[in-house]
């Protein structure tokens, strides 16, 4: 596998935590809410470091 395909597995893999985490104690509506937080916010995260390294490459 592929570094690129692990990160997508990894963060398709915490979204469905943080759902099913959420599920416990929001409704469905309150939980998607709660997982597409969590997923944006790993994207953003993603993004950071992806434009950190670059800067350090040159």
């Amino acid at each position: 596998m592929t570094f690129a395909v692990m990160l997508c597995v990894f963060l398709l893999l915490v979204s469905c935590v943080a759902f099913v985490v959420a599920r416990r104690w929001l409704r469905t509506g309150g939980a998607l809410a709660v997982s597409a937080g969590v997923l944006v916010a790993q994207v953003c995260g993603l993004c950071v470091v992806a434009d950190l390294t670059m800067a350090n490459m040159g």
